[in-house]
């Protein structure tokens, strides 16, 4: 008889574990469903935050990154055709 008790105390224990992280999943849930996504980029937030403005329309990387980008990519190749020993 005390076998029995002890095993419905332990699913009763259970049970109460899973509907409290239920209740923390729904929780959580709802916090990220408030949150407002902008979808403007967030660097110049002028233009549609999509690959292509990243890549290579974004006025505020065109400043600095894309330069750096085209530099390492041309590098190999400059010093090939110019710095032959």
């Amino acid at each position: 008889m005390t076998m029995v008790i002890i095993i419905i105390i332990i699913i009763i224990i259970i049970i109460i574990i899973i509907i409290i992280i239920i209740i923390i999943i729904i929780i959580i849930k709802n916090q990220i469903l408030k949150k407002k996504i902008e979808s403007k980029c967030q660097l110049c937030k002028q233009h549609e935050e999509a690959t292509d403005h990243l890549t290579s329309g974004c006025p505020i990387l065109a400043k600095n990154e894309y330069l750096m980008r085209h530099d390492k990519v041309c590098r190999p190749d400059h010093d090939q055709q110019h710095c032959k020993p």
